[in-house]
């Protein structure tokens, strides 16, 4: 089982109220995928945290979905319930984000929040090295999980006919190319990788533990194209 968890900001368990609470689960067991929700746990101070348990083979699918609905991606039958639930956020007064284990890998876009605290998107090519570890799902986009040189999980997705090239790679260490969409959540932060559209891919050769890591740190890890920086093409394109 892992782990996926909506934190609501400006609330606490003993305030949250049920009427609400109940409305939050039928939308987060929509949007996960109609999957029966298997717990709900974990308490942290100044929000309340609903925690969900969901089987290691819906995980990567549910994933995809809140990502996608973020996006306006998903399909209607996962964007309404991703609707009502900003809905609900909203008129409790709260605000949202939804974490991945200890990642957060969404923040909700709430009117509570202003728009210049929200995050900034931009896309352009870029290549990440690293393991790949899960190839899985049952929608046209198919979810991938790269761990990068650092230990960090990077999410990725590609078409099917690519991912089952990939399921025939899985464990191995890679160096996949395509879009990159980042995000920037803080004005003047640091751009951060969200997820790679994986367009192609090579194979790094097999290599001792010691020696495939050393390598990776001579390749690099997230690479953009060198022609031109992300910082400088987002504010190129801002207006």
């Amino acid at each position: 089982m892992k782990h996926l968890t909506l934190k609501l900001h400006g609330t606490d368990p003993d305030t949250l109220p049920l009427a609400s609470l109940s409305k939050y689960l039928g939308c987060l067991d929509k949007l996960y995928g109609g999957k029966e929700i298997k717990s709900l746990t974990e308490v942290e101070q100044g929000c309340a945290c609903l925690k969900i348990a969901v089987d290691d083979a819906d995980y990567d699918e549910a994933l995809l979905h809140i990502t996608q609905a973020h996006d306006g991606k998903a399909a209607q039958k996962y964007m309404d319930p991703y609707n009502k639930l900003l809905s609900q956020i909203e008129k409790d007064g709260y605000e949202g984000e939804f974490y991945a284990g200890k990642v957060r890998i969404v923040r909700l876009p709430t009117k509570k929040r202003s728009p210049r605290s929200e995050a900034l998107i931009q896309k352009m090519a870029c290549s990440v090295k690293g393991r790949l570890y899960s190839v899985g799902g049952k929608d046209d986009t198919i979810p991938i999980r790269i761990e990068d040189m650092e230990g960090k999980a990077v999410l990725g997705e590609s078409n099917q006919a690519l991912a089952t090239a990939l399921g025939k790679d899985l464990f191995k260490h890679i160096h996949a190319h395509g879009e990159g969409e980042w995000e920037q959540r803080e004005v003047g932060g640091d751009w951060q990788l969200r997820k790679i559209v994986i367009q192609s891919y090579d194979v790094i050769e097999n290599l001792d533990p010691k020696s495939v890591f050393n390598k990776l740190r001579e390749l690099g890890g997230i690479n953009l194209p060198s022609d031109k920086g992300v910082h400088s093409d987002i504010l190129d394109n801002r207006s």
